[in-house]
């Protein structure tokens, strides 16, 4: 699952969340029409953001990459 996958990636000091909380979904916006939603909250439940820095070095992309693999690997 996501969060499974962002607590195995926090566990090696990998910055992951999930994906932005729909709009729709905010209490801000509950009172708005809306038309459907539920691609938004599929990818909310299963969507994560993985570190996507300009600044993240080859060495760090494959350190995460890796990390993704194993965790994939063992399930």
């Amino acid at each position: 699952s996501a969060s499974n996958l962002i607590r195995y990636l926090g566990a090696a000091n990998v910055e992951a969340r999930p994906v932005w909380k729909p709009m729709h979904t905010q209490s801000l916006y509950s009172k708005y029409e809306r038309q459907r939603g539920d691609v938004a909250e599929d990818l909310n439940r299963r969507g994560i953001c993985l570190p996507s820095s300009s600044s993240l070095c080859e060495e760090e992309q494959v350190f995460i990459i890796e990390r993704i693999r194993q965790l994939s690997r063992n399930s």
